[in-house]
């Protein structure tokens, strides 16, 4: 009995309690920018509608175009204007490929390991394959040994001519390249990868310089050397970029190394120029200003002006 009794207090207490809630909120209203901010709240809530989105965020991909050096980001600053080392977008884009077997020309220098075909027409007919031994020597039937090692193949044909006139009556010789071995060549320095590559026996520095990924912003165009049998032989791009000389593209031999040097002297050109660039010098004596009108190898429009260099 007393507990139905304990039930009617307790809801009369609740009772009194939601009424006096009701009036507070009749005399109290809450402020009107409440208010109206729950109204433009409520259709979004109580619909289908949905949120907006906020916009995806991407990262932004780096080009290599834009990738810049310490040293062109600096220049590139003091200037005003985005400045590039010149020559280092040229040398060391793709490596050309060995012509065919065909196309292989007199000069080509022999060594261990190429198959040279020998061909007899007249009273010895045959033809066969030979192997330069790692000695150096062709080894003929029929004819006296040839350190063909370092010979050309014209020099090896005029060579094997001689011997068949000698020893063989009525004969004709001739000779053409099988195939040639492959050369391994050592690239160190300030390159992009430096490391021991294997290149066809027709390749030159240039093709070494782009299995290695080209040239740094560290390294030199105008002092790459070229190491061979304990000789240097120093090679300067600029010649090859600006005035088409071949002269730096040397075929190379198996055991080569090139090593590319750190840059040294550098003049940046800037303005009104047709070739804006980070130039390298070979030796820097004294910077003048340009107070006249300037012209790089009549690549430059006629109002230049030196910005700098990083000469001691």
């Amino acid at each position: 009995m007393y507990r139905f009794f304990i039930s009617i207090l307790l809801a009369g207490i609740f009772w009194v309690h939601a009424a006096s809630a009701e009036r507070l909120v009749e005399t109290n209203p809450p402020p009107l920018e409440l208010r109206s901010l729950a109204e433009q709240i409520a259709p979004l809530l109580n619909s289908d509608t949905n949120l907006p989105k906020p916009p995806l965020l991407r990262k932004k991909v780096k080009s290599k175009t834009d990738e810049f050096s310490m040293l062109e980001e600096s220049f590139s600053q003091r200037a005003g204007q985005k400045l590039k080392l010149f020559g280092y977008d040229q040398i060391g884009r793709d490596v050309s490929e060995a012509p065919a077997d065909g196309e292989i020309q007199d000069d080509v220098v022999l060594g261990p390991g190429d198959r040279i075909l020998i061909t007899f027409r007249g009273q010895r007919d045959d033809s066969k394959t030979y192997v330069i031994t790692p000695q150096g020597q062709l080894i003929i039937d029929g004819l006296d040994p040839v350190a063909a090692s370092g010979l050309t193949i014209g020099g090896l044909r005029a060579l094997l001519e001689e011997e068949t006139s000698r020893n063989l009556l009525n004969t004709t010789l001739f000779v053409s390249v099988k195939s040639l071995r492959q050369i391994t060549v050592t690239v160190m320095g300030e390159v992009k990868r430096p490391g021991v590559y294997t290149l066809g026996p027709l390749q030159n520095v240039l093709d070494a310089l782009a299995k290695a990924k080209g040239i740094n912003g560290n390294g030199t165009l105008r002092h790459v050397r070229l190491i061979r049998s304990g000789k240097m032989i120093t090679l300067d791009f600029y010649k090859l970029l600006l005035a088409g000389d071949l002269g730096a593209s040397i075929a190379l031999r198996s055991g080569d190394k090139i090593m590319v040097p750190l840059l040294e002297h550098t003049i940046a050109v800037a303005g009104d120029v047709r070739r804006p660039a980070i130039l390298s010098a070979k030796t820097v004596t004294r910077l003048l200003p340009l107070k006249k009108p300037c012209c790089w190898r009549a690549a430059f429009a006629s109002r230049a002006q030196t910005v700098s260099s990083n000469y001691p």
